[in-house]
């Protein structure tokens, strides 16, 4: 029998209730590909309309059961952790199923609860494989190449991996919901370095979920203290930014977090049903989303990413689909 766990279980406990402007620029480190040539990205600063979603819950092709992290492919589709089906789906950005990798176990190729995904610039796939306590990494067709990581609490070893992104060079970040910290590797899984320790100070996390990779530093949704952690890539603590409260600027468990192509963060504030979008340095700009189950609004929204045409996708664990927003 399963165990649901990490973000996963911590959300399920805490919720019972089952105008943009184009710019042209060098593109920010994220948890997306790294292009081969400079695009132009859309960022939206506006009201965000809703689009379009799809999912519903089930095991079937294109469904759901407590969808996580996602991250935009080379290839420009979507790829969405699903947790409880032990699998990674891919879909077109319309929303049409396209494939599917994974499947429950602890062989190769086999995930024990997919939280989330992040893909490097070759397009590879990098799943935290949370039971299984490693990293699993597909090609962009979910071919297995290899996996990665043993269960502990020493320095390259992992105790619920929760999130992950990639940088620029290659380099796999992993959050870690029990040992409370984000650690650096490289592609094939040599540890680099660790950044935090468990605690509410600057520098410490408590349950860090997902993350991304943006303006040269690392961004953690930083659940239960209820904020932002932002640390240099080399693993230097730069700023926390948010507090527990429903204003603006405001968190309440705080679960998903991405960067837009000029640098703009975006956070999954599960708690609080919306999302919230900030500058690099954790201004405040704009917000949204709503309680329900309707379109364009969330039950408990954790995933989150953006393509370069600023669209912004959002995964929801109890409404059991992802939804697309418009940068304006």
């Amino acid at each position: 029998m399963k165990v649901i766990t990490a973000f996963i279980a911590l959300l399920l406990l805490a919720f019972p209730w089952a105008c943009s402007k184009t710019y042209t620029l060098a593109p920010a480190s994220t948890s997306g590909p790294t292009p081969t040539s400079t695009p132009s990205y859309i960022c939206g600063t506006g009201t965000h309309p809703y689009a379009l979603q799809w999912g519903s819950a089930g095991t079937g092709n294109g469904q759901f059961t407590e969808p996580g992290g996602m991250t935009v492919g080379t290839n420009g589709n979507i790829y969405v952790a699903d947790f409880q089906n032990d699998r990674v789906e891919e879909f077109t950005t319309a929303g049409t199923y396209v494939t599917q990798f994974g499947s429950y176990g602890t062989a190769n190729g086999q995930i024990y609860g997919a939280t989330a995904v992040a893909v490097d610039g070759s397009g590879n796939i990098y799943v935290a494989d949370y039971q299984n306590n490693r990293v699993d990494v597909f090609t962009s067709a979910g071919t297995f190449i290899s996996d990665w990581g043993t269960a502990g609490t020493a320095a390259g070893q992992f105790n619920n991996p929760d999130g992950i992104a990639t940088d620029s060079s290659g380099n796999v970040y992993v959050a870690q919901v029990s040992n409370n910290c984000v650690q650096k590797f490289t592609s094939s899984g040599s540890f680099i370095l660790q950044m935090g320790t468990n605690g509410t100070g600057n520098g410490q996390l408590q349950q860090p979920s997902f993350i991304t990779v943006a303006n040269g530093n690392v961004y953690v949704a930083d659940y239960n203290n209820n904020r932002v952690a932002v640390f240099s890539t080399a693993g230097t603590f730069v700023a926390n930014w948010g507090t527990n409260g429903t204003g603006t600027g405001q968190f309440s468990l705080p679960g998903g977090v991405a960067a837009d192509g000029c640098g703009n963060i975006y956070v999954s504030d599960t708690g609080n049903t919306r999302i919230q979008e900030f500058t690099s340095s954790g201004a405040y700009l704009t917000e949204f989303g709503s309680i329900g189950p309707g379109n364009g609004t969330f039950q408990q929204p954790g995933g989150i990413c953006l393509d370069t045409g600023g669209n912004i996708y959002v995964s929801d664990l109890t409404n059991d689909n992802v939804q697309k927003f418009s940068p304006n």
